[in-house]
C-alpha cells in the first residue's frame, strides 16, 4: 500500500517556526500583530492564504511582500523548530517493515522537510517528499497528492492520505483516495468526520492498526469482486 502523510501537525509540530516567521513578516510590513493561536490556525495553508486569513484586506504587492519576508525568516529558523512527534518514528518504521510505500505531501518546502528528516535519522523511511515548491496549487487541490500517487505506481484503492486538517480531507476526497484523520492538529473530531475518514485517530500510535483494518477490508472486497466476475 501507499501511505501518504501531510507534514505539519501530522508527523511533526513546527508551529513555533510558523509563528516566528509570520510575526516577523507582519511586523516588517507594519501590519497589526496576530496572536500565536491565530497564526497556528493557518498552518497548512499556502502563504497567500495565510496572509489573507490573518490580515483580511490585501493587494498583490502585500502577498508578494509577506511571502518574501516569511521565507527569508524561514531559512533561518524553521528547521530548528520542527519537532517530530514521539510516535512518528515508530509508526514509520512499522509501516516500512510491512512493505508500504511512504510519501509526504505538504505545503512546507521540500528542502526543509528533508533537512529535518536527515537531522533526526528518518530520511531512509520515506520514499518521496513533495513539498510546496514542487507543485503550484496547494491543498485542497489534489495536484500534489496526484503526483505522489503517479510516482508510487500504486492504485488509488490501495492508497491512504493521513492528515489533520479540512484541507487534507478535501485533498484526499478530490484525489479519490481514503483519508485517515489524526487529532494532533487544530481541527476538531467533528469537523474531520465531515470528510468521511476511514478512521479518526488520536495520534500516529494508532495508525498501523487503521492501515491493517483498511487493508483487510480491501482484500475482502477485492476477493468478493473477483468471485462475482467469475460467476458473471
Amino acid at each position: 500500500m501507499h501511505i501518504s502523510f501531510d507534514f505539519d501537525y501530522t508527523l511533526a509540530d513546527s508551529s513555533e517556526g510558523a509563528v516566528i516567521c509570520a510575526k516577523y513578516a507582519l511586523r516588517s510590513m507594519e501590519k497589526p500583530e496576530c496572536s500565536d493561536a491565530e497564526i497556528k490556525k493557518t498552518i497548512g495553508l499556502n502563504l497567500d492564504e495565510t496572509y489573507k486569513q490573518l490580515v483580511g484586506d490585501y493587494c498583490d504587492d502585500d502577498l508578494t511582500m509577506f511571502s518574501s519576508l516569511f521565507l527569508r525568516k524561514a531559512d533561518e529558523v524553521v528547521v530548528d523548530c520542527i519537532k517530530f512527534y514521539k510516535s512518528t518514528k515508530d509508526s514509520l518504521v512499522e509501516l516500512k517493515e510491512n512493505g508500504h510505500y511512504i510519501s509526504i505531501v505538504s505545503t512546507k518546502y521540500t528542502k526543509r522537510i528533508m533537512e529535518a528528516l536527515e537531522r533526526d535519522g528518518l530520511v531512509d523511511l520515506i520514499d518521496e517528499v513533495i513539498g510546496g515548491d514542487k507543485v503550484k496549487d496547494s491543498k485542497p487541490s489534489p495536484d500534489r497528492l496526484n503526483m505522489a500517487i503517479r510516482n508510487s505506481k500504486i492504485d488509488l484503492k490501495n492508497t491512504l492520505y493521513v492528515g489533520d486538517s479540512k484541507s487534507d480531507g478535501l485533498a484526499a476526497r478530490a484525489a479519490g483516495i481514503g483519508f485517515v484523520a489524526v487529532l494532533t492538529g487544530m481541527t476538531a473530531r467533528d469537523d474531520l468526520n465531515k470528510f468521511n475518514p476511514i478512521e479518526v485517530i488520536d495520534d500516529l500510535r494508532e495508525l498501523n492498526q487503521a492501515v491493517r483494518s483498511f487493508r483487510s477490508t480491501n482484500e475482502i472486497e477485492q476477493a468478493v469482486a473477483s468471485d462475482q466476475d467469475k460467476l458473471g
